[in-house]
């Protein structure tokens, strides 16, 4: 087995996985998952109008690797961490996190995140870096 082999075995765990992928707008929606990221968004770029998770087992959404800008974030109800941004540049417009079982927004592994108008209720840690 290769190294880039056992990067994707090992290390994809979204339900649904967006990798290098270019967003032009566009929504997405996902419910009542049961993988360790809902969403998992890996080097990729562009943007995004609106994310909506909700019934998540353990992370709502996980971004790596990434240069987006996301207009409207909705995630309810995450068994872990409702938003998890690492080693990208991250602009969100309109976040609302509520019921996240750990971390609302988890900020780490030298990436850059500009949150403007945020909203977070019902969590363990609001916003960790």
């Amino acid at each position: 087995m290769n190294k880039n082999q056992d990067w994707y075995n090992n290390y994809i765990t979204g339900c649904l996985t967006f990798l290098d992928s270019i967003f032009n707008g566009g929504e997405i929606t996902v419910e009542n998952s049961k993988c360790e990221d809902s969403v998992n968004i890996i080097r990729s770029s562009g943007y995004i109008n609106k994310l909506k998770i909700n019934d998540s087992f353990s992370d709502g959404v996980d971004f790596d690797f990434s240069k987006l800008e996301i207009k409207d974030i909705v995630v309810e109800n995450s068994g872990n961490d409702c938003a998890d941004f690492s080693y990208g540049n991250y602009t969100v417009s309109n976040a609302t996190f509520i019921n996240c079982g750990d971390k609302a927004v988890s900020v780490g592994e030298k990436s850059k995140l500009k949150l403007k108008d945020f909203e977070i209720n019902k969590t363990s840690y609001g916003i960790v870096s």
